[in-house]
C-alpha cells in the first residue's frame, strides 16, 4: 500500500497505488493535471446544441457510407474538424472550424 507507479502513454501519465482490493492497482488522478470544474459543478446551466458534420461519400449502401464517415471522424490527424453548430432555440447557426480555433489559441499563447 502506498507505492506509486507510472503507467501508460507519457502524455497521459497516471499514478496508481496498490490498494486494499487484493493488490489490484487503483487508478488515481493524472499527475500534474488540475481539472477545471465542469459547468454542472459550477452550478451553470448547460445548453443543448445541434451539431452537424457533412461529407459526400461514394459507397455501396447507406450503412457503408455511415461506416466510412465514422472512420473519417475517428482517423488520427483527421481534417474532419468543421462543424455547423445550432443553438437549442434553433435561432443561431455558427460554422466552427476547430483547426482555426486551435491556431488562434496557439497564437494567443505565444503572445503571452
Amino acid at each position: 500500500m502506498g507505492n506509486h507507479y507510472i503507467l501508460g502513454d507519457p502524455n497521459r501519465v497516471q499514478r496508481i497505488k496498490r490498494g486494499g482490493n487484493g493488490g489490484a492497482p487503483s487508478v488515481g488522478r493524472p499527475i500534474g493535471v488540475n481539472r477545471p470544474k465542469t459547468p454542472q459543478q459550477q452550478g451553470e446551466r448547460m445548453q443543448t446544441y445541434h451539431v452537424m458534420w457533412e461529407i459526400d461519400i461514394d459507397a455501396q449502401s447507406s450503412i457503408d457510407a455511415a461506416r466510412q464517415a465514422l472512420a473519417c471522424l475517428q482517423e488520427p490527424g483527421t481534417q474532419a474538424v468543421v462543424f455547423d453548430v445550432t443553438d437549442e432555440k434553433g435561432e443561431t447557426t455558427t460554422r466552427v472550424d476547430l483547426l482555426e480555433v486551435d491556431q488562434a489559441a496557439e497564437s494567443t499563447e505565444e503572445d503571452l
